[in-house]
């Protein structure tokens, strides 16, 4: 099957490719406590590669990019099922008519096609889809996957500056990692370093700063950013709870002067609704 690279992409910095809608079947391979509040699970199955179903050749999975996500369809309690009958489709349903229960995103931490490896990051919450699952998951168990279905490359800017909260730090994480220190890249983690201590390799072009959530997030990145200014050519990267990341976004282009087309941000969740991640 073809990929396509969309016309107009959502930023005009990051080329998009679409790829095919593939409802996958892989089973935990391994569960991991990483943190006090992440667990990595990660998942195997031949099906991450090319296969066939049906007499249909379906491509394998591609994660081209850091922020790449995954959709991960629970099994519904009263069927067993994964997924709904519009997975099937070649085409690009909603979220909502994929899986036959419910689906929640997540970032793709890593996948390895070598050994059809796929490993997911969760950030832990008291309550949750995802959370439910977690509690009775054990190595052996099957889940439906589906995705990844666009990759946006990471533009070739002079500075890139990305900022998230808990639930974007599987993303940070692999986008400091794969930076590989070549570009200039400032990142900001705004959680709880006691309980998401995620350890990110840093070297002199790396920089990695922890902003605690509860001491005014967006002032202290304000002030902060105040200080150092913004580099020229700067490309920012906003990801985390909706109404956080609106309020960065605004300080950026109104506080900084900051072009919105050199801002790339996504709200994974909103603070009075139930989690995505």
């Amino acid at each position: 099957m073809s990929t396509d690279v969309l016309p107009r992409p959502r930023n005009a910095f990051r080329a998009e490719q679409r790829f095919p809608t593939v409802p996958r079947m892989v089973r935990i391979a391994a569960i991991e406590r990483t943190e006090p509040g992440m667990v990595r699970v990660s998942f195997k199955g031949s099906e991450l590669g090319e296969f066939s179903r049906d007499g249909v050749d379906f491509p394998a999975m591609k994660s081209r990019a850091f922020d790449d996500v995954v959709i991960l369809c629970f099994p519904d309690p009263a069927t067993g099922a994964f997924f709904g009958a519009a997975a099937h489709e070649l085409s690009n349903p909603p979220l909502s008519e994929l899986c036959s229960w419910q689906g929640r995103e997540y970032t793709v931490r890593r996948l390895c096609q070598r050994d059809k490896l796929l490993t997911v990051d969760f950030v832990l919450h008291e309550s949750g889809i995802a959370e439910s699952w977690l509690r009775t998951a054990v190595v052996g168990d099957p889940l439906g996957i589906i995705g990844t279905r666009m990759s946006r490359k990471l533009p070739t800017e002079p500075h890139i500056l990305a900022v998230g909260d808990a639930t974007a730090i599987p993303a940070l994480a692999r986008l400091v990692e794969e930076s590989h220190g070549t570009t200039p890249l400032d990142v900001y983690v705004i959680a709880d370093r006691n309980v998401l201590g995620q350890s990110f390799p840093t070297s002199p072009q790396v920089h990695v700063t922890w902003i605690d959530p509860a001491q005014g997030a967006v002032s202290r990145l304000g002030a902060i950013l105040a200080t150092q200014g913004l580099r020229t050519g700067t490309w920012a990267w906003l990801a985390g709870e909706s109404t956080l990341v609106g309020k960065i976004r605004r300080h950026l282009v109104h506080g900084h002067g900051l072009d919105k087309e050199r801002i790339h941000f996504t709200g994974y969740w909103k603070a009075h609704a139930a989690s995505n991640r």
